[in-house]
């Protein structure tokens, strides 16, 4: 389905065929209205009439260069481009939480609530010690060292 801007324009283009102005007009009419089909059909149509006119063949390909940018199929937009990002994000947050968690309970408590203090833990200097062996060197007049346990 045609309009008349178009009809308009492809009588003016081929009145003044030589005119780089008249096709660039009617091109952009054609993507202004998706016609590409019907401007095809009509530069074929001429083109069969008018065989060896080079102008002609010039903008069929043209014509065909548009049509392969404008119906190419497009990369569909991704529904949410930073998924991966807020992704990583989360974990690294559920980690340090993970983390302040067990220092937190795990041992990490130095406040004044700590066991030492309280006395549900024994001091390292109280701790009961047990007997440990000693060794007494003894230095005879042959300078042999003996040992007694």
């Amino acid at each position: 389905m045609t309009t008349a801007n178009l009809e308009a324009a492809w009588t003016k283009t081929t009145l003044e065929w030589a005119s780089p102005a008249a096709h660039a007009e009617l091109f952009r009419l054609v993507h202004l209205h998706d016609a590409w089909v019907w401007a095809a059909r009509s530069y074929r149509e001429y083109a069969k009439a008018h065989t060896g006119d080079e102008i002609a063949q010039r903008q069929l390909k043209k014509l065909t260069g548009y049509l392969m940018v404008t119906l190419a199929p497009r990369a569909k937009p991704m529904r949410n481009p930073y998924r991966a990002t807020v992704s990583i994000l989360v974990m690294m947050m559920l980690a340090l939480g993970a983390g302040a968690a067990f220092t937190r309970f795990a041992g990490g408590n130095s406040g004044q609530d700590s066991a030492w203090e309280s006395g549900l833990a024994i001091a390292p200097e109280s701790a009961p010690t047990e007997p440990t062996e000693q060794v007494i060197q003894v230095l005879d007049d042959s300078n042999v060292v003996a040992s007694t346990r």
